[in-house]
């Protein structure tokens, strides 16, 4: 048995055989083997822990020197005091029990709850046969003669081949229902959206969504510049012939909120109020006048370059310039770098 590095490892001798030295996870059944293999020896099982095997003659002193015998006492003493019970055990001369009563204090507990198991359906259990017959696993012949193998290996391949057709057909049937329902929601949704599309007025094929009608009509119009429109002076996706314009005027839907609009602006100038925007003066006081402030120059990325200690590349020139480049690059860092241990 493989152990952490570390682990104390707890051995303990077998009464039966001394030269028996076994863990005690595996103590308990080592001694249920070991004693088959004893018949003869007269040992004791202690009443404390049955792992305590002794002589008939050792009984008398394991009893009062046993050390589970502690946790025994305070179990007792315990739960006499608590529930006012008391145990009494009587043992033979081998240290078999021979009487024991248990004596307990008159105590009921009512729980309070709605459920009652009784009331529940009842449910059949688990049939794992009845299951695998039905799902999609192969199953093994056991306990079978060669001929009884043959004949339910093929039923099993006639079974499995049925059940397949089936889940395909299955989900042949889901996949039709699928397009059925997808169909028919977009079905729906151009019904709704019917009321959105607008007649175009130079092809009357033409049904657009209102969102994209005035696109429509710039594009439209370029292939219809023989034919005469004019255009609504309330809405400029009002494109009608010029006979229609006096009678449309009158009747254009989008009249009504011009009407409002002039009638808001004539009540604004009769009470005073310009019809025009105009500009005004929010005078603001403050302390600060930007043109008392001293020229300074613009940012000179190239001049902060030369003086800084970044690495520099340059580009569009020969090698033999690039190369003085670098030199002259590499002296200047160098430069910078000792100016700085300097001043430090």
């Amino acid at each position: 048995m493989l152990r952490r590095v570390g682990e104390e490892v707890d051995i303990l001798t077998c009464p039966y055989n001394l030269s028996h030295q076994i863990l005690r996870c595996r103590f308990q059944v080592h001694l249920v083997r070991c004693r088959k293999s004893h018949p003869d020896a007269k040992k004791v099982v202690c009443p404390f822990n049955v792992t305590h095997r002794v002589n008939e003659q050792e009984l008398d002193w394991h009893v009062s020197t046993c050390s589970n015998r502690q946790s025994f006492e305070v179990f007792k003493s315990n739960d006499s005091h608590a529930s006012g019970s008391s145990m009494s055990t009587t043992f033979n001369d081998n240290g078999t029990e021979a009487n024991s009563t248990w004596q307990t204090a008159n105590t009921s507990f009512e729980l309070e709850t709605s459920q009652n198991w009784d009331d529940l359906p009842s449910v059949p259990s688990y049939d794992p046969k009845a299951y695998a017959e039905k799902a999609n696993v192969l199953r093994q012949p056991v306990g079978m003669k060669p001929s009884e193998r043959v004949a339910f290996r093929n039923a099993e391949r006639k079974r499995l081949q049925n059940l397949k057709s089936y889940r395909y057909e299955r989900y042949l049937l889901t996949l039709f229902v699928l397009e059925r329902a997808i169909k028919e929601l977009r079905e729906h949704e151009k019904m709704n959206t019917r009321d959105e599309h607008v007649q175009c007025p130079y092809v009357a094929s033409h049904s657009i969504l209102k969102k994209r009608f005035q696109v429509h009509l710039v594009r439209c119009r370029k292939n219809f510049l023989h034919v005469s429109k004019v255009t609504c002076p309330f809405n400029v996706t009002h494109i009608l012939n010029e006979p229609e314009l006096d009678w449309h005027v009158q009747n254009c839907p989008d009249r009504a909120g011009y009407e409002h609009y002039r009638r808001g602006e004539e009540q604004a100038a009769a009470d005073g109020a310009t019809t025009s925007a105009q500009t005004r003066e929010y005078p603001l006081e403050t302390e600060e006048n930007w043109d008392d402030l001293p020229p300074v120059p613009t940012y000179n990325p190239q001049e902060y370059a030369e003086n800084a200690q970044v690495l520099r590349n340059l580009r569009g020139h020969s090698k033999s310039v690039k190369k003085q480049f670098r030199s002259n690059e590499r002296l200047r860092l160098m430069g910078i770098n000792r100016d700085k241990e300097l001043n430090q």
